[in-house]
């Protein structure tokens, strides 16, 4: 798969988990997507090249 494809399909997933979330969603709540969606890009999906 492309970076460019593995990148879309970061976002997609990230997205994909906000509009889950209620809208007055807690600090707290975002803050564990975001540590999920890093920890993904930590695991071989990461966005940009080191």
């Amino acid at each position: 798969m492309s970076t460019a494809l593995k990148k879309a399909a970061w976002v997609d997933r990230v997205f994909a988990k906000l509009s889950k979330l209620e809208p007055k969603a807690t600090i707290k709540q975002l803050k564990e997507v975001a540590e999920d969606s890093f920890a993904a890009t930590d695991a071989g999906t990461r966005l940009w090249p080191r």
